[in-house]
């Protein structure tokens, strides 16, 4: 197998880097060529993203009709959003994690019904002005075109534990919610590789919410959910990592610190805005993140309610409704 200039294994992925047209940057993709040509995550539904991809596999002298396997490591259409086309241009079967299927193969319905929550549930609850809603809004109406809904019949489920051969290796299947609800990474024991998807990013992942659950939920919260997957993978022993976006890297660890140390900074930086009285989200949130665009704001919007989440759970702030809106309070 040949190896990308970054690895140091010869049974490692091969890197392909995708356009995303997004803040994010490109988004990467990886390849594995035997025991079969197999794909890990696919880029988003895009011209450019596609003719990338034809170079990417070029390289290591590969088509897309060539590729067997395609792995969706979550719900997320830079990861996913390329997937059906893929299956029109070859015969690859699609392995995704089980319980994201049905939003996959229904993903028109999945994703109406995210925005139906953000829009007639979430968003009023945070009593934003329009001019804070609205880029909201008509950023997730976009990124609904970025993806198409699986085919059922190319799909095959998979599971937490189960085990791959990938590049001549046996690599187990981690579920690590937070980044969102369902996602997927991939561990190499022996050789102590780690392909970490959207969990370990050189900068920390957002924590999306998700749609409750249960009729006592208001929302799933995210960030507690990534610390506990945080404190999952630092019991790994891990020697490198392929992210889901950036160049792979070595020492884990030191990176899983120094996020826990910022989002333990943040947190305390968001409980003196509450103590100094304001009590709503959205001065909040341009206080914290002045610097975001309008239209990319959700993910500053999902890090502070993160952080209120977490100081909630804590016991320092406490979270009341009044008109229909959260405000939250010195404990």
């Amino acid at each position: 197998m040949k190896s990308s200039p970054s690895n140091p294994h010869n049974s490692s992925p091969n890197l392909i880097q995708l356009p995303t047209g997004l803040p994010i940057g490109t988004v990467n993709v990886w390849f594995f060529e035997t025991p079969v040509p197999t794909l890990i995550d696919t880029g988003l539904k895009s011209d450019s993203s596609l003719q990338a991809l034809e170079q990417g596999l070029a390289k290591y002298g590969y088509r897309i009709g060539d590729l067997e396997r395609i792995f969706i490591s979550h719900e997320h259409v830079d990861h996913f959003g390329l997937a059906a086309t893929l299956t029109k241009l070859s015969r690859a079967t699609l392995f995704v994690f089980e319980p994201t299927v049905p939003a996959l193969v229904n993903y028109s319905d999945y994703w109406n019904h995210r925005i139906t929550f953000f829009r007639r549930q979430l968003f009023p609850k945070l009593g934003f002005s329009e001019q804070v809603l609205l880029p909201l809004v008509e950023y997730y109406d976009d990124v609904k075109n970025l993806a198409d809904e699986l085919p059922a019949d190319r799909v095959q489920p998979f599971g937490v534990g189960e085990g791959f051969e990938w590049g001549n290796q046996s690599w187990q299947v981690l579920h690590t919610p937070g980044h969102c609800v369902q996602l997927t990474c991939f561990y190499q024991p022996d050789t102590r590789q780690f392909i970490s998807t959207d969990m370990l990013l050189s900068q920390t992942p957002t924590p999306i919410i998700d749609p409750p659950t249960t009729p006592d939920q208001d929302y799933l919260p995210a960030l507690p959910a990534f610390l506990r997957s945080l404190e999952k993978i630092a019991a790994l022993d891990i020697d490198f990592v392929y992210p889901g976006h950036g160049e792979p890297f070595e020492d884990a660890h030191t990176l899983i610190r120094r996020q826990q140390s910022r989002i333990a900074r943040r947190k305390n930086e968001c409980l003196t805005y509450v103590q100094s009285g304001i009590s709503t989200i959205e001065p909040i949130l341009l206080a914290m993140y002045p610097h975001y665009p309008p239209r990319y704001r959700f993910a500053a919007l999902w890090m502070l309610l993160g952080y209120l989440d977490l100081l909630c759970d804590a016991g320092d702030v406490i979270r009341v409704e009044r008109s229909g809106v959260w405000h939250y309070l010195p404990a």
